[in-house]
C-alpha cells in the first residue's frame, strides 16, 4: 500500500490495468466476477488514456511556456 503512495496516475492505472487483466484471464475465478473485472479494465484503459493524454498537454503547455520566455 505504501508504494501506491510514490506511483504516478500513469504508474497505478497501467498496474491495475495489468491486475485486471490477469483476473479476466484467470479460469479458476467465477465467470460473472471475470465480467465485472472485464467491465472495469474497459474503464481504467480509458482512464489511463486521459491521464496520458493530460500529461502531454501539461507538459506541451510548460514547454511552450518556457521557450516564449
Amino acid at each position: 500500500i505504501l508504494s501506491v503512495m510514490f506511483m504516478t496516475t500513469e504508474e497505478y492505472l497501467k498496474q491495475r490495468i495489468k491486475d485486471l487483466e490477469d483476473n479476466v484471464c484467470n479460469n479458476s475465478l467465477p465467470l460473472s466476477y471475470r465480467k465485472n473485472q472485464a467491465f472495469a479494465l474497459l474503464n481504467y484503459r480509458d482512464d489511463l488514456r486521459q491521464a496520458v493524454l493530460e500529461s502531454v498537454r501539461s507538459r506541451r503547455s510548460s514547454f511552450e511556456k518556457h521557450i516564449e520566455q
